[in-house]
């Protein structure tokens, strides 16, 4: 947990982010995790599942879910500048990039949002 210590100087140490993190998880009701959580598991997935074995396109797959001044962002890519990513494909899975990036995330994004909108439901509820 973050410790305040106010002195001489204020001081805001131990772990600035798990502490931010506790606070938006809060403030959320839970999307948060849900968003990170399931990012984590489309990036395990299209890991496993990318057809191309070795080389680039699998090393330079990457996810973050990263906290902005007015929103948090779910990130999950190929860093891979040659532009040939998006036309790798499988006889069995399709376009790789569309089947085990794109469109997963697109079903992450919605998950979240329905998250978020259970969450704002509820709190709009309980204001008299």
């Amino acid at each position: 947990m973050a410790e305040l210590r106010i002195g001489q100087d204020a001081v805001l140490s131990d772990d600035l982010s798990g502490f931010v993190r506790q606070a938006i998880e809060r403030a959320t009701g839970g999307v948060f995790s849900v968003l990170e959580e399931e990012t984590d598991r489309v990036f395990r997935e299209a890991v496993d599942e990318w057809p191309v074995k070795s080389g680039r396109s699998k090393r330079d797959l990457y996810s973050s879910v990263e906290i902005g001044p007015d929103a948090v962002h779910a990130h999950l890519g190929n860093r891979n500048t040659g532009g040939y990513v998006y036309y790798i494909s499988s006889r069995h899975t399709g376009p790789a990039y569309q089947n085990l990036i794109r469109h997963p995330m697109l079903e992450v994004a919605d998950k979240a949002a329905e998250r978020f909108g259970d969450v704002v439901t509820d709190e709009m509820r309980r204001v008299p």
